[in-house]
Formats: C-alpha cells, structure tokens, sequence
C-alpha cells in the first residue's frame, strides 16, 4: 500500500515537474511575444517602404529615360528655332530700315513744305508791313517729327511689322515682340492683335 502511494506521488510529481518545466518554458518565450510582435511590425513596415522606394524609384526610372529621350529633341529643334528666329530677325531689320528711309525721304518733304509755307507767309508779312521774323516759329511748330508720322500714316495706311500674323496665340504674340523689341525701339512696338506699329 505504501508503495502504491510513494508510486503515485511519484508519477504526479513527475507529472507536476514536467507541467512546472512546460510552463516556465512558455513563461520564457510569452515573455518575446511583445518584442516578438515589435519586430514583426517593424519588419512589415520596412518591407512596405522598400516596396514603396523600388517601385518609386522605378517610376523615376522610366520617366527620366522619357525625358531623356525628348530632351535628344532639343538640339535640333533649337538650332531650327534659331535659324527661324534669325530670319524673321533680319527681315524685321530689312523692313525697319526700308521705313525709317521711307520716313527720311518724308521728312524732305515736310522740310520742303516748311521752306515753302515760311516763304510765303514771309512774303505776307512784307507785303502787309509786319517784321517777318515772327513767323518762323510759327510754321516750325506745324512741322518737323509729328507731321511727318502723320503724313506717312496718311500715305501708307495700316502699316504694321506683323500685318496679316496671327496673333491670338499668347507665344506666338510673346516671340513677335521679343524679336521686334531688338529691332524697333520699344515705344515703336505695338504687336497687339490688328496692330498698326
């Protein structure tokens, strides 16, 4: 009978000291199940920002060697640009000096005018008495620069550099006028829509 308990205490202690080891191992590794938990998310954060840099750095990827491949466009769009631009460059200067030798030549004619319009007031005031030195600053101030453009205006209606150019496109207008303004001065400019410049 003794023997039957010792052999029963026995088997429960073995029991009990298998349970107590069991539990203290499952102590231990319950113990790394926050750490545990800590580096998993961590790990999952990490594999979701390289995933997120590959595929961002791949999209780079593909759009610089799409840039890259419109960028091999410029050089040859540019020297044809510039060709173009010093074209329209040269014949904007054509035109300008053709105008300003068309104004000199207008300008004779108002200088004709004026020695003929003071002679005869001239001749008026003689005739009637008065000094005639008081008219000539009279008739100089119906004459000279203003009268001139207004003859010309007169002559040759509606002349404009860029008659007949469309101009409703805002780069199209923003190129006429860089163009022009190195060729006319800029108080001359007026590259608006049905300009008359």
């Amino acid at each position: 009978m003794v023997t039957r308990i010792n052999n029963d205490l026995q088997e429960r202690l073995r029991k009990a000291e298998e349970a107590e080891h069991a539990v203290t191992k499952l102590g231990s590794l319950a113990a790394e199940a926050p750490v545990l938990r800590q580096e998993l998310a961590r790990a999952q954060r990490q594999q979701g920002w390289d995933r997120a840099r590959k595929n961002a750095m791949e999209e780079c990827r593909r759009k610089m060697e799409n840039v890259h491949d419109k960028q091999s466009q410029v050089p040859q769009l540019l020297e044809e640009v510039s060709t173009m631009v010093s074209s329209l460059y040269h014949l904007f200067k054509e035109i300008d000096a053709g105008r300003r030798d068309a104004l000199e030549q207008m300008a004779i004619v108002d200088r004709v005018d004026y020695e003929a319009e003071l002679t005869d007031m001239e001749a008026e005031q003689i005739a009637v008495g008065n000094d005639p030195s008081n008219v000539e600053y009279l008739v100089a101030s119906r004459h000279g620069y203003a009268r001139v453009k207004k003859m010309m205006d007169e002559a040759f209606p509606h002349f404009s550099y860029l008659k007949d150019c469309d101009l409703e496109d805002p780069m199209r207008r923003d190129v006429a006028q860089f163009i022009l303004s190195h060729v006319v001065p800029i108080e001359e400019i007026s590259v608006v829509h049905h300009s008359t410049v």
